[in-house]
Formats: structure tokens, C-alpha cells, sequence
């Protein structure tokens, strides 16, 4: 594991957020953290730091009104086009219940794909397999 781990959260539900903030926290100790509810912040936040591990919600907003709006989708299309080796944790309820769905998700370099609700215990599990 880096000296210190740098993880981003995308995640528009904010009590989401910090149930996968604390388990993060929990499983790894001392951890750098950033948050965003935002599809536009994060790609923001991914051309300023290098992160360690991303968490993705795939149903995202944005902060800055653009015309376009930046998902999860695109954020897992620029985190494999520009970060390549970066593990992404996409957590989300849409197509959880679609096995061909959640099949193109991890065709499109997702590392792993949890449904919400998830089990704590299975995050922790797969935040270790990946920052070690």
C-alpha cells in the first residue's frame, strides 16, 4: 500500500457517501479521502491528483450546469483512458438487477461492480484486494 492511500468517492447520495467514507477509513487507517456528489468535479478532481482507488455511483449531477452532464459512465471512460492501472469500485443501483448490464460496466474496466444496498464486510474485502 502508498504511504498514505488516495482515494476518491463519487457517490451523489451523501449518507452513501460516508458509509463508504467510513469504511474506507476503517479499512485502511490513515487515508486521504476526497468526496464529490459531482460527475464534473471528479473529472476536475482527476486531472489535480492521482488516486489509488475510486468508488463510482454511475447516476451522477453536476456542480457546474454545463450542457452536458458528466455520469459515471464517463468517469469510468476517462479514468481507463487516462489512469488506466487506477481501480474502480463502481457501487450503484442502476442495472444491478440486469446481469448484461452490469457485464458491460466491467467490459468498460470496471474492477468491480457492487450493488446498493452492499455488505460492508464484501467492500472491505475488495478495498484490500486492491490498495495492499
Amino acid at each position: 500500500m502508498p504511504d498514505i492511500a488516495n482515494v476518491l468517492i463519487v457517490e451523489d447520495e451523501f449518507e452513501m457517501s460516508e458509509i463508504i467514507r467510513d469504511t474506507i477509513s476503517t479499512t485502511l487507517g490513515e487515508v486521504h479521502i476526497d468526496v464529490t456528489p459531482f460527475g464534473d468535479e471528479a473529472s476536475k478532481l482527476l486531472s489535480q491528483k492521482t488516486y489509488d482507488l475510486i468508488t463510482l455511483d454511475l447516476n451522477l449531477k453536476s456542480k457546474y450546469h454545463t450542457k452536458k452532464i458528466v455520469d459515471g459512465i464517463d468517469i469510468l471512460r476517462e479514468v481507463r483512458q487516462k489512469y488506466n492501472g487506477v481501480p474502480v469500485i463502481v457501487i450503484s443501483g442502476s442495472g444491478a438487477q440486469n446481469p448484461a448490464y452490469v457485464q458491460k460496466i466491467l467490459e468498460m474496466g470496471a474492477s468491480k461492480y457492487m450493488s446498493k444496498p452492499f455488505n460492508i464486510s464484501e467492500l472491505q474485502s475488495v478495498i484490500r484486494e486492491y490498495i495492499k
